[in-house]
């Protein structure tokens, strides 16, 4: 089976469980990194070993990566449509952290780029591919559920109850 090789843009803490994820996998690996932090290559390549020749300060040189095939973006929301927009005319993969983009015109238009090119784009929705989803879908084509009328379903975490969510570290006080 080939491997999908993977290049990731954008090094916070969701790329880390991204690409602690490669481990679980047969059918792709993490090949490349990119990120304006210099410590966050290091860890990550450090990691993950990643060659030093794949490893980029700047996203631009990951996507004109040969080596690369599929981008995970894991910037911050508002980058996503302009990079999501760059891997489609390096015609690569792309999987975005949500939300793909800031409003429906920025998804018209990538649409719009996707059109006629053959090229995997998604949504880092997991929830769409859990084993239950497929249980759930199998129910609904047996009609062993009956006609549905409606259907409704909630993610969340209440924030109340955790503490520091963000993951902000504390400043120390000075004595």
């Amino acid at each position: 089976m080939k491997k999908v090789n993977w290049g990731i843009v954008g090094l916070g803490n969701i790329a880390l469980e991204f690409a602690s994820s490669f481990k679980n996998i047969n059918n792709g690996q993490l090949v490349s990194i990119a990120s304006k932090d210099q410590n966050k290559i290091r860890s990550f390549k450090e990691k993950f070993k990643i060659k030093n020749e794949l490893c980029f300060n700047n996203y631009e040189d990951l996507l004109n990566s040969k080596e690369v095939e599929a981008v995970y973006i894991a910037l911050p929301n508002s980058l996503h449509y302009y990079w999501v927009i760059n891997c489609i005319k390096k015609s690569k993969r792309i999987l975005v952290e949500k939300p793909a983009t800031l409003n429906m015109q920025e998804m018209q238009k990538i649409e719009k780029e996707l059109s006629g090119k053959n090229l995997f784009f998604a949504e880092a929705f997991m929830y769409r591919y859990l084993p239950q989803i497929k249980t759930i879908i199998e129910l609904i084509k047996d009609d062993r559920i009956g006609n549905i009328i409606s259907m409704e379903s909630v993610f969340g975490k209440n924030i109340m109850t955790k503490k520091n969510i963000f993951g902000f570290k504390k400043k120390k006080k000075k004595n």
